[in-house]
């Protein structure tokens, strides 16, 4: 939420130093272009900064900066952003006037999968339009997820080349079509979003997103183990083939009911695909039980097993080929061959008997296939429950497995490996073959881990929903979360205490605009005693850092931290750069803060801070640093963030300075310094002009003068405008 009223604000106020700037848009500018900061994330090896004149990058802890703006990234005006080793997403945005109101539009995202060095730039129509705003970015290894108010809640598997919605609504809505997208989306403040954050904290169970909406906040849970019996008919699966497979949820069949019958027939290619998706660098394992039901002896052919497809989320219909095999990355079967089938890959003597089938794509993408008919036959695991199961350690080397009764035999361990690919965000498919003249297969019981820590989750297992619900008396009001307007979240887990955070504004009667915590993941909320400027405890909160138990909260009227029960905050101040003359305007609004590696940054109307042993060091972006300036300029003593204007200059040599103001007809208005010292060849950033006369009495609108005048013999003047 805070990116567009963040930008509307403060982009206008480093207008005299932007205006004088460049920018190589293919390559990157250097240094700084914007002191309106509104994120802040960082990957392995560097800090990123999204401001009001493109994403600023740091690889050397802040000592150089690198730009990029419009032309390599949507637009200049970042409003969201995200970073990690695989990749940095920017969201972009800009507003209009029409009718006396601000309309603000989404521009899409910047992507660069290589640090900086390269850009691809990504408009979904769900954040490239008015309304459709990407507000927040979260990403979770190679998925990103987009905040995008009214585009939603979106996600991509593949870097941005399909993005999916979620809904609030539905578990498998991802997939949904146009009608429900614009039905649930701009109906529905539960689809009108704000804010997302990853959550990794109860790995390796589950892995969770929350998000922020007009309606609360809804998780989304995806658990990383996934077992299903069929007892809830396909609620889980996605089917494929003809005719379509059936779900004997009432009937029982060799001992078992709510089990899948494949349904096709000897030419069909038929089945299930999960609709979640799995991997995992670290291990992974599926199986399935499977019953193959000998039927007709002279029969051609019957077949039933587990696989991966070659690509995530496939959409076979009625796949009914021999060519569909192609389609599998991996599969590993149980199959009848009658004696009758005229298929050229089944030697004569092999037919009448039943075979393991098992193939996979290797490292080099070669096809490696299990040569069943050199080996004994299966024939008795015919007519039998057995479980069928592939294991791939975190090399992918694969064992095929199958298990009968208390028996277990390896069938095929082959010595070339997976391809890393298929490790990466793939569904499970039962079926093939798998129902025919020669015999009929049902499955049961199937599941799957991964023993690794990523997992790849294409559709949630369940959804819970966390509001202010005035109805519901169970409750105190003030143990519910405070608001139902969330704009920011933070989740922090020290120890086995995991701690949820949300920044909230009312919507209805009786809401707050507060900010709060939850200890038992979002059931009770504690709202914190911070207050703003004269007590008043509406806050506004933009973002968290963590550091142990150590809160950070940027807020509308500064940088706040807590420890231990929260019940004390301490508003940060004296953000004076011990080395340079310049510094972060006190209780000026923070929109952004991080903890790197210890450190901690923070970004807002001002520039950038970082924590330093006994200080801060400040960040901010200048014009020509050998000219001389006023900015803002126009300004209003009354609304501009370090509440005058700046007198900025650079000294060729060690000096001390007095700035002097002049009215139109070069009246002394006011010294605003008298003989400071000042540093040769450094940025004086830190003399400001609040609009007063001499007396403190607020000047009127008109243009000044601003004289500098040095000791070594430099008298430099320049203009500047009041407009309150």
């Amino acid at each position: 939420m805070k990116k567009t009223l963040i930008l509307i604000s403060v982009v206008l106020t480093f207008s005299a130093a932007w205006a004088k700037m460049s920018v190589d848009v293919n390559d990157g500018r250097g240094g700084l272009t914007s002191n309106s900061v509104i994120d802040i994330k960082h990957n392995s090896s560097s800090i990123w900064l999204g401001t009001g004149g493109g994403a600023s990058v740091t690889s050397d802890g802040g000592s150089t900066w690198t730009t990029y703006s419009a032309g390599t990234i949507p637009s200049d005006e970042v409003s969201s952003l995200a970073a990690n080793d695989r990749a940095v997403w920017v969201g972009t945005s800009h507003s209009f006037e029409y009718q006396d109101q601000t309309i603000p539009v989404g521009d899409g995202f910047g992507l660069s999968r290589d640090n900086g060095q390269t850009w691809q730039v990504l408009t979904p129509e769900q954040a490239h339009f008015s309304g459709k705003i990407p507000y927040d970015l979260s990403v979770y290894d190679s998925i990103a997820y987009a905040a995008c108010f009214y585009g939603g809640l979106i996600r991509t598997l593949d870097y941005g080349a399909t993005w999916k919605n979620m809904y609030a609504t539905q578990l498998d809505s991802i997939n949904a079509d146009s009608v429900d997208y614009a039905t649930n989306t701009f109906d529905s403040l539960s689809n009108r979003y704000f804010s997302v954050k990853a959550d990794t904290t109860d790995f390796p169970d589950t892995f969770s997103v929350w998000s922020g909406t007009a309606d609360g906040i809804y998780r989304y849970f995806f658990t990383t183990d996934f077992a299903d019996d069929f007892s809830n008919g396909f609620e889980k699966w996605k089917s494929f083939g003809s005719p379509a497979p059936v779900n004997l949820d009432t009937t029982q069949i060799h001992g078992r009911t709510g089990i899948l019958d494949n349904m096709g027939d000897s030419t069909c290619n038929s089945g299930l695909i999960s609709k979640k998706l799995f991997g995992a660098p670290g291990g992974f394992s599926m199986q399935t039980d499977l019953y193959l039901e000998l039927i007709d002896t002279l029969g051609c052919w019957a077949e039933g097993g587990i696989a991966f497809p070659t690509n995530a989320n496939p959409n076979w219909s009625d796949d009914c080929s021999d060519s569909a095999y192609s389609a599998y990355g991996l599969y590993f079967s149980l199959a009848y061959v009658g004696e009758a089938c005229p298929d050229p890959r089944v030697p004569a003597p092999a037919r009448h008997h039943a075979w393991f089938m098992a193939r996979f794509l290797d490292e080099n993408d070669s096809l490696e296939i299990f040569d069943p008919f050199s080996d004994s036959t299966a024939d008795h695991y015919l007519n039998s429950w057995n479980t069928l199961k592939v294991d791939i350690d975190a090399t992918g080397q694969i064992s095929f497995i199958v298990i009968s009764g208390s028996n277990t035999d390896t069938v095929w361990a082959p010595t070339a490996r997976l391809n890393p690919s298929l490790m990466a965000g793939r569904n499970i498919v039962l079926g093939f073959r798998s129902s025919g003249d020669a015999g009929k297969v049902y499955h049961d019981a199937v599941y799957a881990n991964q023993t690794g820590q990523r997992t790849y989750p294409a559709y949630p297992d369940s959804i819970a929903h966390y509001f202010f619900d005035s109805s519901d008396t169970t409750i105190a009001d003030t143990l519910k979360l405070p608001g139902n307007f969330v704009v920011a979240l933070g989740v922090n887990k020290q120890g086995s205490q995991k701690t949820v955070w949300a920044a909230c504004r009312p919507v209805y009667s009786g809401e707050a605009r507060r900010i709060a915590y939850s200890t038992d993941d979002g059931i009770i909320w504690h709202t914190v005693p911070i207050t703003g400027l004269d007590n008043d405890a509406a806050v506004e909160g933009w973002d968290f850092a963590f550091a142990g138990d150590t809160a950070f909260v940027a807020t509308g009227f500064g940088l706040f931290k807590a420890g231990g029960d929260y019940s004390s905050w301490v508003l940060q101040t004296g953000f004076r750069d011990l080395q340079d003359e310049t510094f972060f305007q006190d209780r000026a609004p923070f929109y952004a803060v991080d903890n790197v590696d210890g450190t901690i940054w923070a970004g807002g109307a001002d520039g950038t801070v970082k924590s330093v042993l006994n200080g801060w060091k400040v960040y901010r972006a200048q014009g020509d640093p050998n000219e001389h300036y006023a900015y803002p300029s126009p300004f209003s003593p009354y609304a501009s963030t370090r509440q005058g204007t700046t007198i900025h200059f650079r000294p060729t040599e060690a000096t001390n300075a007095t700035v002097r103001i002049y009215d139109f007809n070069l009246e002394l208005v006011k010294t605003v310094a008298d003989n400071v010292p000042r540093a040769a060849n450094i940025d004086s950033d830190d003399i400001v002009w609040d609009g007063t006369n001499g007396d403190g009495t607020a000047v009127a609108n008109g243009v000044y003068f601003y004289r500098i005048e040095l000791d070594y013999g430099d008298d430099l003047w320049g203009k500047v405008v009041v407009i309150k």
